[in-house]
């Protein structure tokens, strides 16, 4: 059995498929380490009948066309990619803590629809312990405060973290596209994850989380401080998360509002230019 640390919560998954090459992007989150008590989810194989129930989410990506139910008792995930003919499914309890995988593991396909799979689990799992993923890009500055940049795919975000990189001594890429967030004895957290987009950005690191800017492109370069409610709302839309089940979306609202009163917020009026990412750390890091 294979052990992840992922944000602080601990992922157990039957097998050693986790061994192979191309789960690279698990490597840093592999311990020896069992931390019981402190268990996101439990992953096993076993035979799965084909459940329905009532469709909550669904969504297609390269790999195949997937589907989630829930069935009154548990959820049901289906995944079918049309051109190969191939069917896999996963079923978790209501706190996606017992998890069962029906799909074989020979190759590059059914390791893709497994890393979906794990992904799936962190995302439902960990609402329920305390964390949330994020659609966002972030930067780690110097180990000791964290900024992130939210918004729509093609708004800048990974535009901008890049920008820091270049011109803001001390800045590293923490995670480009699904950052864990929450909270630690009462402070917030951005976490990095084995998920990061197109950019393979996975580190097994965490820092405090200080800033988060609301990316808007413009002429201009302008920060506009907004309110605590404007940022819970746009955190809710940056999640990734069902929001047609009611018991996910309470626990996902209960972690983004125990952290919008601990952090600064504000929309980034940008251009794409350096002196955007000056004006941006000023505001984030210099004058806190």
């Amino acid at each position: 059995m294979a052990i992840l640390n992922i944000a602080g919560l601990d992922c157990y998954v039957e097998g050693n498929v986790l061994e192979l090459p191309f789960f690279e992007n698990y490597k840093e989150f592999l311990t020896k380490k069992e931390l019981f008590g402190n268990c996101s989810f439990c992953l096993t194989y076993a035979r799965l009948a084909e459940v329905k129930g009532k469709q909550i989410a669904g969504y297609t990506n390269e790999r195949g066309e997937y589907k989630i139910y829930w069935s009154g008792f548990f959820y049901y995930v289906e995944c079918r990619i049309v051109g190969l003919q191939r069917n896999y499914r996963m079923r978790a309890d209501e706190s996606w803590y017992l998890i069962d995988v029906d799909m074989p593991l020979n190759d590059e396909y059914d390791w893709g629809v497994m890393d979906d799979f794990l992904m799936l689990a962190f995302t439902y799992s960990s609402s329920f312990r305390g964390r949330v993923l994020l659609h966002a890009s972030c930067i780690n500055y110097k180990g000791e405060q964290g900024v992130a940049f939210i918004g729509p795919s093609g708004i800048g975000k990974s535009t901008q973290a890049r920008l820091w990189l270049e011109n803001i001594p001390g800045c590293s890429l923490l995670n480009d596209d699904q950052p864990a967030l929450g909270l630690i004895d009462g402070i917030p957290y951005l976490f990095g994850t084995p998920w990061s987009g197109k950019t393979p950005c996975y580190k097994n690191e965490r820092v405090k989380a200080n800033t988060f800017f609301l990316m808007k492109q413009a002429e201009h370069n302008r920060i506009e401080e907004i309110s605590f409610v404007m940022l819970f709302k746009h955190l809710l839309n940056s999640c990734s998360m069902m929001k047609a089940d009611c018991q996910t979306l309470f626990e996902i609202t209960a972690v983004l509002a125990s952290v919008v009163d601990k952090v600064k917020a504000a929309w980034l009026e940008n251009r794409p230019e350096r002196e955007a990412a000056e004006m941006a750390y000023r505001y984030s890091i210099v004058y806190k």
